[in-house]
């Protein structure tokens, strides 16, 4: 085969083939931001905190560990962590810690274990209407 031959044939068969797609990304929504002020610094809260906060506000009863995490589909130990502030990281303070949440330990009244249940504060309820803006 001559070179002219084979520039012909890939010239050919370069045009017969389809075109290629675009693919075009889709733009992410913007993560909202909110910044609280804890121990005197700035803390932005991630968006697991907020999702957590937004499923504490829909209830009208405080939600255990299992249902909140169920509701806000978050692994509710990863955010609310300890309430003693000597286990929390300075860097990111738990909800309870900025006074966000509140945490209450509830016994069983048959002498069963002690359960622990989560509310959202007045303060956090400032903080998800700003999330709303």
């Amino acid at each position: 085969m001559s070179r002219k031959t084979t520039t012909a044939a890939a010239a050919a068969t370069t045009a017969t083939a389809p075109a290629a797609k675009k693919t075009t990304k889709k733009a992410k929504a913007p993560r909202p931001v909110v910044v609280v002020k804890y121990d005197g610094n700035d803390v932005k809260l991630q968006l697991p905190q907020i999702r957590l906060l937004t499923a504490l506000a829909a209830s009208k009863h405080p939600l255990n560990r299992h249902t909140l995490s169920e509701r806000a589909s978050v692994p509710v130990t990863h955010v609310m962590g300890f309430t003693e502030i000597q286990y929390a990281t300075k860097p990111n303070p738990t909800l309870v810690m900025m006074g966000l949440a509140k945490a209450e330990d509830v016994e069983d009244p048959d002498g069963g274990r002690t359960e622990r249940f989560w509310s959202i504060t007045a303060k956090g309820r400032k903080v998800l209407e700003q999330v709303g803006k």
